[in-house]
């Protein structure tokens, strides 16, 4: 039973999907905490980049984009399991492309502060 999840389609009967134990942490649990990862590093290297406040209404915005669009570029959708390929088809995200597409972010993210920050002085001069 902790693999079998009911699924209403649209206009059709509601329809029983086992996902199987593994399958389910992957695609309900992985992807989800490494694509919040990702954005939060996105987030982090944004407010040291141009300020706090741009970065949280980007990350607002990004959120708002993937409540509203199903686009497998925009972050957020691999964060929510009602737009996942078991619920709606095709148009869909996949767990493994969700993977890929979050350790992408992180490295990005990752390379791309530590050149910024190897170039800033966070330290005060001496006088």
């Amino acid at each position: 039973m902790a693999g079998k999840m009911i699924v209403r389609y649209f206009d059709k009967d509601i329809k029983y999907i086992y996902l199987g134990n593994l399958r389910f942490v992957v695609s309900g649990i992985l992807t989800p905490i490494l694509m919040l990862m990702g954005i939060v590093l996105i987030v982090k290297a944004l407010s040291v980049a141009v300020g706090s406040v741009i970065s949280v209404i980007s990350s607002c915005i990004l959120m708002i984009l993937a409540i509203w669009f199903c686009n497998p570029l925009i972050p957020g959708d691999y964060i929510m399991l009602m737009k996942h390929t078991f619920y709606i088809g095709k148009l869909g995200t996949n767990e493994m492309m969700g993977i890929i597409y979050s350790t992408f972010i992180i490295a990005i993210a990752f390379v791309g502060g530590s050149i910024f920050m190897s170039k800033k002085d966070i330290l005060p001069s001496e006088k």
